[in-house]
């Protein structure tokens, strides 16, 4: 019985299994805030690609659509532009006619072990023109 009662109450190794607690959700909080910075970085880059292509919009009105996706992926350096995805479309609102400009990019998030699969970021731009 005294043995007993000397474990429970005994304190070595307590601020070990403290440390190994609290280090853990550290690394899991620092690994989110990497992660949650690299998809604002991307969606950054997919941002200023997109701007991009509405002020060639807004330059020459009437620009292709072939040019203005070709200058998008030119632009775009925040990851493979070959997974980017670009679509040009016409609308028109209250008889005015816009270009509608909606660029999107599938991020894989580099977690280990959790399967989450690809968040779909996205950008779009209304620009004026033909």
């Amino acid at each position: 019985m005294k043995i007993l009662a000397r474990f429970r109450t005994s304190q070595s190794g307590a601020a070990a299994l403290e440390f190994a607690i609290v280090s853990l959700l550290m690394v899991v909080v620092c690994v989110g805030v990497v992660e949650f910075g690299r998809g604002l970085n991307v969606r950054s880059k997919m941002s200023y690609a997109a701007d991009l292509g509405a002020r060639k919009v807004l330059i020459n009105a009437s620009i292709s659509d072939s040019q203005i996706e070709t200058a998008v992926r030119a632009a775009f350096t925040g990851a493979d532009a070959s997974l980017l995805q670009v679509q040009i479309s016409q609308e028109t609102v209250s008889g005015i006619s816009y270009r509608t400009l909606a660029v999107s990019y599938p991020f894989n998030p580099l977690i280990p072990n959790i399967s989450i699969g690809q968040i779909n970021i996205k950008v779009n731009r209304r620009v004026l023109g033909q």
